[in-house]
């Protein structure tokens, strides 16, 4: 759950824990809208960097756990 006054998330697990969040100022920044970019919203800028970090992210273990599989 996104708080929009406060900079902060609360995140929820599986087994009933509750975390609170407070978002770095890095991650505060609004994504600007460029005409370059058509006619695209900010949420889709937003969502489009977010898949761009979650691919970073899970790409590298995708090819670690191929070459497990592969016997390297």
């Amino acid at each position: 759950m996104f708080n929009t006054t406060e900079p902060i998330i609360f995140v929820g697990d599986d087994r009933g824990g509750v975390n609170c969040l407070k978002l770095s100022p890095n991650l505060r920044k609004f994504c600007v809208v460029t005409e370059e970019g058509g006619d695209v919203t900010r949420e889709e800028l937003e969502v489009r960097k977010m898949n761009g970090f979650l691919e970073m992210a899970v790409g590298p273990q995708k090819e670690h756990a191929a070459g497990v599989e592969a016997g390297a």
